[in-house]
């Protein structure tokens, strides 16, 4: 039995007992401590639980980080429009600091990636996933990390100013602002590991599959 929507390679039960977890983000190999933190998002690998704006998602479009076949994809429309996905509505807490975080990848062309939490806990930024750099910070904080084969983890943080509940939304963007193009109808990203936390750093990836998950602290 595995965490997560997708079966796992065989591991016997004898050789995973007590053995921590490995980190290796940076080419080394290091024990992985985190402190507990809790995925609000509820669906985490699934993109058609994440609703679609003048765009297409495909589900199991492509291999995720992860290794296996489970990553979705958008693709925007011809609309003069904006191009997005929305997550759920999530109560956020006035003073307490939040991050989302997401793998993303080029599918085709090479819009930037625009993820906007500006209403719920004031973090807007965008995303170049052709050379994996922050392109711009509207407000909050942002981060890039890159992964292999083409993938980057992008995540924003910043303080919510009100008890509230809100949407948070991503998508493909022409350039570094948070405004409506015109779509070619072929553009489009990957996308895989939506997660939203309170913390003023990300942690790794919490899978979730229909509730919210908390992970316990590593000791």
């Amino acid at each position: 039995v595995v965490k997560g929507d997708q079966p796992k390679e065989y591991l016997k039960t004898t050789d995973r007992l007590d053995i921590p977890r490995i980190d290796y983000t940076n080419g080394e190999p290091s024990i992985l401590l985190e402190p507990s933190r809790q995925n609000l998002i509820t669906y985490s690998q699934d993109i058609l639980q994440w609703s679609a704006f003048k765009g297409t998602r495909t589900a199991n479009d492509g291999i995720s980080p992860e290794g296996i076949q489970n990553a979705g994809s958008f693709v925007e429309n011809t609309d003069n429009d904006r191009h997005r996905l929305n997550t759920i509505s999530i109560s956020y807490t006035s003073g307490n600091t939040y991050t989302l975080t997401l793998f993303a990848k080029i599918k085709s062309g090479s819009r930037l990636l625009c993820i906007n939490a500006n209403s719920a806990f004031n973090a807007r930024a965008y995303f170049n996933l052709v050379n994996g750099s922050v392109a711009g910070t509207d407000s909050g904080t942002a981060n890039i990390e890159a992964y292999p084969n083409g993938w980057y983890r992008c995540s924003v943080t910043g303080t919510a100013t009100s008890t509230a509940s809100a949407i948070t939304f991503f998508g493909l963007e022409d350039g570094a602002s948070d405004s409506g193009y015109q779509g070619d109808g072929t553009s489009g990203h990957f996308y895989y590991g939506l997660q939203i936390e309170a913390g003023s750093y990300p942690t790794s990836l919490i899978h979730t599959s229909g509730s919210a998950v908390t992970r316990s602290a590593d000791a």
